[in-house]
């Protein structure tokens, strides 16, 4: 299969984080975080080149990346909310604070919103129950969320 241009900076990306694992199944998880870190999600024309580097099936690699919610097979959107849903949060009025940030953003949960500049995704537990409701925006904790906080926080990332 011909790879186009932006295609080959990442196969050559790849190619030279898998280098630094040795080619066995054990290292696929420790690779696809590699990859993930550096790519920001892991591409799905990908998957091939994994699975030969560590002589697993592609099957193999696509279960993997559809198993584990971390990793991503698109590219992220530029804000990332992660609110967690466990029942510590959820006694703490999450469900009703996700309810307002998804209207708020026009993002349902589990979804990009459609400008590709916010995604919205649920996560249970942070480790944080006694603060809660708690989320995650671009990989920073925030603790006892409100909406008011949480508009102060979004109103200085969004354009």
């Amino acid at each position: 299969m011909p790879y186009n241009v932006q295609e080959k900076a990442f196969v050559k990306t790849i190619k030279k984080i898998i280098k630094g694992f040795k080619p066995e199944q054990p290292s696929l998880l420790p690779a696809l975080h590699a990859i993930q870190d550096e790519l920001g999600y892991i591409p799905k024309e990908s998957t091939a080149l994994v699975a030969q580097a560590f002589n697993i099936s592609v099957a193999e690699v696509h279960a993997v990346l559809q198993f584990y919610a971390h990793y991503r097979t698109q590219p992220p959107a530029k804000i990332q909310i992660s609110l967690c849903q466990a029942e510590a949060c959820l006694a703490l009025q999450a469900k009703q604070l996700t309810e307002y940030i998804q209207n708020q953003l026009n993002c349902s949960l589990g979804e990009k919103r459609a400008d590709n500049l916010v995604q919205l995704d649920k996560v249970y537990c942070l480790g944080l129950c006694t603060h809660g409701p708690v989320g995650q925006i671009n990989q920073k904790t925030y603790v006892q969320l409100t909406p008011k906080s949480f508009n102060q926080i979004i109103n200085e990332l969004l354009p």
